[in-house]
């Protein structure tokens, strides 16, 4: 038998269109599958993160907080390469590049700080991070 593993890409019903599952639910549902790990990482914000805490200190399970953002990858780096077939690009939400990052120890700050930043520099509810962006905000404590 494998050893049991959080998935890691977890939405919840904050996450409009995204998630089905409040964050309790998710925690009882978690708890009834014998799991000790949970994550929760909605999309384009924290929203149920604290719930989410909550839930999981009073069910025994440990929680493991993040974000799940857009990534804004430059044109530059599809440049099409000669004799190769490019692939149609594609369209619509569903089509950017996404990044989950995840706090460990001290994060939550840098986690909150890093949203922050998404917000402020996407378009207005079309939050978006650089590898710049993400990786000036990972390591270290908050």
């Amino acid at each position: 038998m494998a050893p049991p593993f959080p998935h890691l890409n977890v939405a919840s019903a904050y996450s409009m269109r995204y998630g089905t599952a409040f964050p309790r639910a998710l925690v009882d549902r978690a708890s009834e599958y014998g799991m000790d790990i949970l994550a929760l990482t909605d999309r384009d914000g924290l929203y149920g993160a604290v719930k989410h805490a909550q839930a999981c200190a009073a069910a025994g399970i440990a929680p493991v907080l993040g974000v799940n953002l857009a990534l804004d990858v430059p044109a530059s780096a599809f440049t099409p390469v000669p004799g190769i077939r490019t692939p149609r690009p594609r369209t619509g939400p569903e089509a950017e590049d996404r990044v989950t990052v995840l706090a460990r120890s001290g994060g939550w700050s840098r986690l909150c700080r890093l949203v922050t930043a998404a917000h402020s520099t996407g378009e207005r509810g079309a939050p978006k991070v650089t590898r710049e962006l993400v990786g000036a905000w990972a390591g270290g404590p908050g």
